[in-house]
C-alpha cells in the first residue's frame, strides 16, 4: 500500500491511496475503500481498517466519516468526536455529502475520489 501526506506530523494526517494491499478480489482487487460498489463488506471493511493502521489512525476507526458523494454543495460538519456527534456527522454523510470539514481531533474522514479532485485544507 502507497500513501502519501501528512500535514502536520503527530495532528494531522491525509493519505492518497493506490489499489495494491488490500484483501478485495475480481474485479475490486485489492485495496477497495468503497462500500457502495458491490464488495463483499468484510473485504471493504478489512482495507479501511489497514488505510488508517498505515497512517496511525487505528484507534480511531469507529468514528470513520464516509460520505455518500451525491456531486452536489451538501457539507457536512464534524465538531466533536463523541459517539453522538460522530453518529449524527454519519447520518448527514450518508445522506448525501461532498464535504467533510473535522474540527473534532481523532475523527478521520474518508472520501473516496474518481472523477472530482480531492481537496485537502489544514488550517493550524
Amino acid at each position: 500500500m502507497t500513501l502519501l501526506g501528512q500535514a502536520a506530523p503527530g495532528r494531522v494526517s491525509f493519505a492518497f491511496t493506490e489499489r495494491a494491499g488490500g484483501v478485495s478480489e475480481g474485479i475490486y482487487a485489492s485495496l477497495n475503500l468503497g462500500d457502495r460498489v458491490g464488495d463483499d463488506p468484510s473485504a471493504v471493511a478489512e482495507n479501511r481498517a489497514r488505510a488508517l493502521d498505515a497512517i496511525g489512525a487505528s484507534a480511531c476507526a469507529d468514528a470513520l466519516v464516509n460520505p455518500y458523494q451525491v456531486h452536489g454543495d451538501e457539507i457536512v460538519f464534524v465538531r466533536g468526536n463523541g459517539p453522538e456527534d460522530v453518529a449524527a456527522a454519519r447520518v448527514r454523510a450518508l445522506a448525501g455529502a461532498d464535504a467533510v470539514v473535522v474540527t473534532a481531533p481523532d475523527v478521520p474522514a474518508l472520501i473516496c475520489c474518481a472523477d472530482c479532485v480531492p481537496v485537502i485544507v489544514f488550517c493550524d
